[in-house]
């Protein structure tokens, strides 16, 4: 399922300053703006593009990273004091999703003590948030460790992309598993 570029949305902007950190994900972002009275400052920060993997940047006053992304974490700018950061997000609005699951599981390596894998349908046009506090598996049956009636969550859930790919410790789900999986969207 290909991510599709939205081209209507309402955009949010948050203004951080002095001692504010900003660590945050499972949101888009269009632009990360720095501005000061002294053009010759600079901030280094941690931006996630859409579909990617993190990245440290260093951005200087004036200038305007552009987007998408799907992560940002802002250092401290104590110290720099006539400094800010504008983020502009494009959505605040995260929705729940339930999907129910019946089928094979995949391992993200192949053989033994490879994690499990599963691919999530996501609605039209939704991007998964990546944080693995975000998603709960109920494991109804399975041919993996995991005993049925039980939940897999916290240090278990591994990995989740933006584009619905859950990575769970290996052998939990096997090769194939019946339950609900709970996860949530942009």
């Amino acid at each position: 399922m290909a991510i599709v570029e939205k081209t209507f949305y309402t955009p949010y902007v948050t203004v951080y300053s002095g001692d504010d950190p900003a660590a945050v994900s499972g949101v888009i972002v269009d632009s990360i703006q720095v501005v000061s009275d002294d053009l010759s400052e600079e901030i280094e920060m941690d931006v996630t593009p859409l579909g990617a993997g993190s990245i440290t940047v260093e951005v200087s006053a004036g200038d305007t990273l552009s987007g998408p992304f799907t992560a940002y974490n802002i250092d401290d700018l104590s110290g720099v004091p006539n400094m800010s950061v504008i983020v502009h997000e494009r959505s605040k609005t995260i929705f729940s999703n339930t999907m129910v699951w019946s089928g094979a599981v995949t391992s993200d390596g192949g053989g033994a003590g490879s994690n499990d894998t599963v691919q999530l349908v996501l609605p039209s046009g939704a991007i998964c948030t990546t944080d693995t506090a975000d998603v709960t598996i109920d494991v109804t049956t399975t041919d993996g460790t995991q005993t049925p009636g039980t939940t897999i969550s916290g240090s278990d859930i591994i990995s989740v992309t933006t584009g619905g790919l859950i990575t769970v410790t290996a052998a939990l789900l096997g090769t194939t598993f019946t339950g609900t999986i709970y996860f949530k969207t942009i």
